[in-house]
């Protein structure tokens, strides 16, 4: 099974090649099929010298399943704009269930896992929530110069650049939330 079946696209350049944005999205959101399909070819492909069973292979992989539904649950809770007090509640059960998960499996506690674990329910609490401070526009603002560079990374200057460009980029405002 290839991961490019649904969408899925491992950046070898980004992070050391790992997943990022939308790529852990589609896993997040494909998990249960995706992780499956890893023990079905595990299990076939494996050497005579393996010492997994096909259930522990299966119990293996299901349990990063699992994890995979249980943090994508916890960021959709912690991103949620103006969140109830319910909100808060289930995104704090999610996150200890997934933090539990995580760390049972051997997993590093990275500083993001510690921040979902010991201070997003109280950031949570404060006017509107998490859901409008995350770092999407970051994100998007690589994309977006990323873009730019290349487009016009042959021109020598700013004489280059088409003026309905520099329109654009100088009406270009930080929205404030």
């Amino acid at each position: 099974m290839s991961l490019k079946l649904f969408g899925i696209e491992v950046q070898a350049y980004y992070h050391g090649g790992s997943l990022h944005g939308k790529d852990v999205h589609k896993l997040m959101s494909n998990a249960s099929e995706i992780f499956k399909s890893f023990a079905d070819t595990l299990k076939k492909c494996k050497k005579d010298d393996c010492k997994l069973r096909d259930k522990e292979i299966d119990d293996i992989c299901q349990s990063y399943a699992n994890l995979c539904v249980l943090w994508d649950d916890a960021f959709s809770y912690a991103s949620k704009k103006g969140p109830m007090k319910n909100d808060i509640v289930m995104s704090h059960r999610f996150v200890t269930a997934a933090v539990h998960s995580h760390v049972a499996l051997g997993l590093n506690v990275t500083p993001k896992v510690h921040l979902m674990w010991r201070h997003v329910a109280r950031q949570m609490q404060l006017t509107g929530g998490l859901g409008y401070k995350r770092e999407d526009w970051v994100e998007k603002g690589h994309q977006t110069s990323s873009q730019t560079r290349e487009q016009h990374r042959h021109n020598v200057d700013v004489k280059n650049v088409p003026y309905q460009w520099l329109a654009y980029i100088s009406s270009r405002r930080i929205r404030k939330y």
